[in-house]
């Protein structure tokens, strides 16, 4: 995690990297991923939107690694449209 740190905890905007080759930038609150921000994935795919408490929740935008989009919408980490 590289960013910002407050209370012993991940706070506001940092870069999130996992094992896998996957990334996340942007917001974070204690400890999860909340607010604005992108996942990247290591295939070159991302995912730009709004999370909840550490799962995807409001209208995002999928890019795949070619560059084609497709508007998605969230409610809990689940897909609603």
């Amino acid at each position: 995690y590289e960013w910002q740190w407050r209370d012993d905890a991940m706070n506001g905007q940092g870069t999130f990297f996992y094992a896998n080759g996957n990334r996340f930038e942007g917001a974070f609150r204690q400890n999860q991923i909340h607010g604005q921000g992108t996942y990247y994935f290591y295939n070159g795919d991302r995912y730009v939107g709004p999370w909840l408490r550490g799962e995807r929740d409001g209208p995002g935008i999928y890019y795949d690694a070619k560059g084609n989009s497709k508007q998605m919408e969230f409610r809990g980490g689940r897909r609603v449209t």
